[in-house]
């Protein structure tokens, strides 16, 4: 499995508290939330956040109030894999300065049960967007998409 992220909601579930799965139960949970075809690759939520002056916000990150978005995009078939395919290509891993002004976008595919999630970080930088591996103070580690995929993403994810 390559080092993409997989959530669980633990919180609609219990598995303590006096609930006994088996080990091979719980290894059959494993490999269903492992395989990619259990999740809706299509219908995918993209999160971001907006900076506001306004009356509501959700925090507040640098200073400044910003508000939470949540949307649905409907990408084309085998987009989110070859987006998390890019996790196992180390070759072409980036260190990229992040400038003054950036797009980000947090996608994610869940379970057809809803209970678990894939998760893609992404940012676009001049034109360019980033599927991102790691950051630190003022940059971060990504992989570029290529010119289609990105020019795709671009259109469906960060201009809707």
């Amino acid at each position: 499995m390559s080092r993409q992220q997989i959530g669980l909601r633990w919180t609609e579930i219990t598995m303590a508290g006096g609930t006994y799965c088996s080990e091979s139960e719980i290894d059959s949970v494993k490999g269903y939330y492992a395989d990619i075809a259990n999740y809706d690759t299509q219908n995918i939520v993209y999160k971001y956040a907006v900076y506001t002056n306004g009356e509501e916000w959700s925090g507040e990150r640098h200073d400044s109030p910003y508000i939470n978005i949540d949307k649905t995009v409907t990408l084309n078939s085998g987009t989110f894999e070859k987006l998390r395919q890019m996790f196992d290509d180390e070759q072409r891993l980036a260190r990229v300065n992040i400038p003054q002004k950036y797009g980000e976008r947090e996608l994610y595919a869940y379970s057809k049960d809803k209970m678990a999630f894939r998760h893609i970080y992404l940012v676009l930088i001049d034109g360019q967007v980033y599927a991102v591996e790691g950051s630190g103070s003022g940059y971060i580690n990504g992989y570029p998409l290529t010119d289609d995929i990105n020019q795709y993403i671009i259109d469906n994810v960060f201009t809707p």
